[in-house]
């Protein structure tokens, strides 16, 4: 749920452009998860987008930064006593956050916190035109990520490691394939569509 929300809050902030006046090569920007409202620009301002976007940094600060700095807090004051296998009123408190991993790496739980915040929430702020630099952001983030996974390997359970692992295989593959989609639209668009599978082709 925490991701979830963190993701309509950068929602707030991502808008979409439209040319508005080719001519003059003017463009209006609306906001992307609601097209009724016109979004703010460094030269113009819109009062309802300035509104949203005022509850939005209120609540990035609240939700978006709070909640992972309160995971991070409350096993970090539960740090010692669960490293020596105590039982506190605190541990037992947040048993969920650590339950599914190991002792040594028992905040493994703040990371995937943040993994899933930025790749449903914060990807989101780069802007549609720019949409190759956010799918290369998700698979950086998405690798560098299995690259710690297979390091700590934090799961008790071999087969959670195991679903882990196939999981970021699966999401990388995606990821991957929307990035050779990109790639095709934007050589056919500029040059022809038989250019964009010669493309393709090489990188295959």
């Amino acid at each position: 749920i925490v991701p979830t929300i963190s993701r309509w809050i950068f929602l707030a902030f991502s808008c979409n452009g439209y040319e508005y006046d080719s001519l003059a090569g003017i463009e209006q920007r609306f906001l992307r998860d609601d097209m009724r409202v016109i979004c703010s620009t460094p030269t113009s301002s819109s009062p309802e987008h300035d509104e949203i976007k005022l509850v939005a940094y209120i609540m990035s600060i609240i939700w978006v930064v709070g909640v992972p700095v309160l995971y991070l807090a409350l096993l970090m004051l539960g740090r010692e006593a669960l490293l020596a296998g105590r039982q506190t009123a605190l541990t037992m408190a947040t048993w969920i956050l650590y339950k599914e991993y190991k002792l040594a790496v028992f905040w493994w739980e703040l990371v995937e916190l943040l993994r899933r915040q930025v790749l449903t929430g914060a990807v989101a702020l780069i802007p549609e035109e720019n949409a190759l630099q956010r799918l290369l952001l998700a698979i950086t983030l998405i690798l560098l990520h299995m690259t710690t996974l297979l390091y700590f390997k934090p799961y008790k359970r071999e087969d959670d490691s195991v679903v882990a692992t196939i999981a970021n295989l699966l999401l990388l593959s995606v990821f991957m394939l929307a990035l050779l989609v990109k790639i095709y639209d934007d050589v056919a668009v500029e040059s022809s569509e038989e250019l964009a599978a010669e493309v393709l082709g090489g990188i295959q």
